[in-house]
């Protein structure tokens, strides 16, 4: 049994809060979307624990997990590793978290050189393992701008550098993402003029850098796998939204 998820049931079976923190920029906020990838890790992880063994079901205990398992949204739209490094005590440690899943560095391309990217993410993980016991820490994802893409594997190159590190489960989301159907995912037309940067010339008006429901599930299908070893069936959950059902099926 995934040993996390042992420690997760120990602690919510105590009747004690198990906190997992979001940190990241907009692909973490996620405002733009619903359901997003943390949204639906929230509620795929709810329903995996909830009446878990040795509790019957049908005795009542389904407030474990309900009740007990919180989900915190700290995402950073814009944010840089500078911004994140600046920020943790109020917007991670603040709330005493069990657990940390980190998406962050993207925004950093252009604005901050390779050194100091693997630096600022070595000086954020430093303080993450003084405090947080279950450390999570992805790279940004793969978007529908090529352009980007090339100038950001660099900066995954010189990340990849910091790792292996004790105690920190490293996952590159970058290249997990570009095996997937991405052409899929990047849809979202672009509404407000100020959000113009995000499209290029073959993009038209179509936002190349957050991804949709489909895209979000996918995010969530990798990273409940590699964090909780639970299997999630993306196309699946989608489809199932639209069935008017309670509770979406994966």
């Amino acid at each position: 049994m995934n040993n996390l998820i042992q420690e997760i049931k120990a602690t919510i079976s105590s009747n004690q809060k198990f906190v997992t923190v979001f940190y990241g920029d907009s692909t973490t906020s996620a405002e733009w979307v619903h359901p997003n990838w943390r949204a639906i890790i929230e509620y795929v992880v709810k329903m995996e624990l909830e009446d878990f063994e040795p509790t019957p079901k049908g005795t009542g205990q389904w407030n474990y997990s309900w009740w007990n398992l919180n989900f915190i949204n700290a995402g950073l739209n814009g944010a840089t590793t500078e911004d994140f490094l600046e920020r943790l005590d109020k917007d991670v440690f603040s709330y005493n978290p069990n657990m940390i899943i980190s998406i962050t560095g993207d925004n950093d391309v252009g604005k901050i050189s390779l050194k100091k990217h693997a630096s600022n993410h070595k000086k954020i993980i430093d303080q993450l393992k003084n405090k947080i016991k279950n450390i999570y820490y992805a790279t940004s994802i793969y978007t529908g701008n090529q352009k980007h893409n090339e100038q950001y594997s660099l900066y995954v190159d010189e990340l990849k550098k910091i790792f292996p590190i004790d105690g920190v489960n490293f996952i590159n989301l970058f290249e997990e993402f570009k095996s997937l159907p991405v052409e899929k995912f990047y849809t979202y037309e672009i509404t407000l003029p100020e959000e113009q940067f995000l499209t290029d010339e073959k993009g038209g008006n179509i936002d190349l850098y957050h991804p949709n429901v489909l895209g979000n599930a996918y995010i969530a299908k990798i990273l409940l796998k590699h964090i909780f070893n639970i299997d999630f069936n993306p196309e699946k959950y989608v489809a199932s939204l639209s069935d008017a059902i309670k509770y979406p099926r994966y």
